[in-house]
């Protein structure tokens, strides 16, 4: 008998947590390396946060397996302000980050899954764990979104419960759903008796339109999840949150519970009472949000014009810090030299121009359609928040200077396209 889980023979380590490993230790050894690869924002925290946190250091009592109290009511206050949506602190479960938040959701939750592909690399190991079914759902021909008639579709293969995880906005395309989407996507929901889990990490990295949930046109049987560690740029601090409407909250209620209690007995209680501003001081969190959506905007449109003017095909993002090009344009070129998959693609990158990107396929994308996603953070975010009327008034001209990794990068792999064209 293996002293290691099977299930564990199917799996392996996060290929972007591995990939930014990689790259980091190229970097320290002294080697030019151009990391697309991690998603971490690389602006500070709020200042108001850190002032919090240096409060509440004397914070050292358990915090209660669904999170402090004051956390809760501060987070059901600002979906009611901000979204319109009618929750109540006890709707509010408080966990040591988003992604162990949804490993808890998904082991409690007893359905068939329906998983809209591409979609975050966690999803898929997790409900192997779990050891729950389910199925993916390729959205490339329709613009990578799913659309009512490829949600029915997968819907009525049988009878059994079925739960639609949707992340929005996507990662790694970094696309978001609009009103009319939601809607329409919402009435299949209600004809199917389907359960949400709405992943919206991303929500206030927001570029074109108010962002909405799908939880406005189906608010019985949606769960939504986010966090603190995008847009607010508190990756470390791990706290993340679910909300559960009411109509599932005395089902989920003691399961939720008692996975808590089985695995981390409350998310770090002063990190919650340092969290709690972030959802109460509008006006200062609300200036500092527009600034580094600003500057991802910037660079989402400005990679974006560079690939797609040499012919790699793009979507442009309108959330996130995610592009998510393929390159089925050059496939003939890439098979001349032994490239006919997208991890073949991103190892030929690093080993020949030293970028760090992640292959569509681990994201679940069929790695013939030669898709990668490139994440634009690898620049000193205190420098260019420090240098932004300076950025706003002549781009072009302090773009090299604050944005050189990714500039250098992106140059590097539009040479790369060239030399495909060449032969």
């Amino acid at each position: 008998m293996s002293l290691i889980n099977p299930l564990f023979a199917e799996l392996r380590p996060s290929t972007t947590i591995q990939k930014n490993k990689e790259a980091g230790l190229k970097r320290k050894a002294g080697e030019e390396v151009y990391n697309f690869s991690f998603g971490e924002s690389c602006f500070p925290t709020p200042h108001f946060i850190q002032d919090d946190y240096l409060l509440h250091g004397d914070k050292n009592r358990y915090a209660g397996l669904t999170g402090i109290q004051e956390l809760k009511e501060a987070i059901a206050e600002y979906y009611q302000k901000n979204q319109g949506l009618a929750f109540k602190a006890d709707n509010v479960f408080v966990g040591p980050g988003s992604k162990e938040v949804i490993f808890h959701l998904l082991y409690v939750l007893n359905t068939h899954f329906i998983l809209p592909a591409p979609l975050w690399l966690n999803i898929v190991p997790q409900l192997k764990l779990c050891g729950k079914s389910y199925a993916l759902v390729n959205t490339f021909a329709d613009g990578y979104k799913l659309t009512p008639d490829a949600l029915e579709k997968a819907c009525s293969q049988d009878n059994s419960p079925k739960t639609l995880v949707l992340i929005n906005p996507n990662n790694p395309t970094g696309l978001s759903y609009n009103d009319k989407e939601l809607a329409d996507l919402a009435a299949i929901c209600q004809r199917y008796h389907l359960t949400v889990l709405s992943d919206e990490i991303y929500e206030l990295i927001n570029f074109e339109e108010s962002f909405s949930s799908i939880s406005k046109y189906y608010p019985d049987n949606t769960i939504i999840t986010n966090g603190v560690s995008k847009a607010q740029s508190m990756g470390g601090y791990r706290i993340g949150y679910c909300i559960i409407p009411d109509a599932l909250l005395s089902t989920m209620y003691e399961p939720l519970l008692i996975m808590a209690g089985l695995t981390h007995s409350g998310a770090a209680t002063p990190l919650q009472y340092s969290s709690i501003n972030l959802f109460r001081k509008d006006q200062e969190l609300n200036v500092y949000l527009a600034n580094c959506s600003y500057i991802y905007s910037m660079l989402m449109e400005k990679v974006h014009g560079q690939l797609t003017g040499h012919g790699i095909s793009c979507l442009k993002a309108n959330g996130s810090f995610y592009l998510y090009p393929n390159f089925l344009n050059f496939k003939k070129e890439l098979k001349r030299i032994g490239i006919a998959k997208d991890y073949e693609l991103t190892a030929y990158l690093i080993d020949n121009y030293s970028i760090f990107t992640t292959p569509g396929s681990d994201y679940y994308s069929p790695s013939e359609e030669l898709s990668l996603r490139l994440s634009l953070v690898d620049f000193d975010g205190p420098k260019v928040l420090e240098h932004l009327a300076d950025l706003k008034e002549d781009e072009e001209g302090i773009y090299p200077e604050l944005f050189g990794r990714i500039d250098t990068g992106i140059s590097k792999l539009l040479s790369f396209v060239d030399e495909l064209k060449r032969g």
